[in-house]
């Protein structure tokens, strides 16, 4: 796995949880 595909993932799981939807995106 790359790391690209790693931050990828953390980035779709922050979307999904949407816990803190728009202030923890810098990707």
């Amino acid at each position: 796995m790359g790391l690209s595909a790693f931050k990828r993932a953390l980035w779709v799981f922050h979307v999904a949880t949407g816990s803190c939807n728009g202030c923890d995106i810098e990707i």
